[in-house]
């Protein structure tokens, strides 16, 4: 995904884990939530984003956990390019 041009619909799949239990798994453009990931399988977290709705340009992307004592991590962030 890093350095990806993305057009439309673009699905996110995090693998998350916690030793308490994941609450929330959250998807940032930079510091601007833009999608809340559902939980699949196992560790398995994902949404569908449709990027049509935000400007075309370069986006920082990063996804961001809770567990249930209220720790919350984040991931490094990759760079995507919108072109719509």
């Amino acid at each position: 995904m890093a350095g990806s041009t993305i057009t439309g619909t673009m699905t996110v799949v995090a693998q998350v884990s916690d030793n308490v239990g994941v609450t929330w798994v959250r998807l940032y453009a930079g510091s601007s939530q833009i999608a809340t990931l559902t939980q699949g399988s196992g560790n398995t977290w994902t949404a569908s984003v449709n990027t049509a709705t935000y400007a075309n340009g370069q986006y920082a992307i990063s996804v961001r956990a809770r567990d249930a004592a209220g720790n919350e991590g984040r991931s490094a962030s990759v760079s995507v390019r919108l072109a719509n």
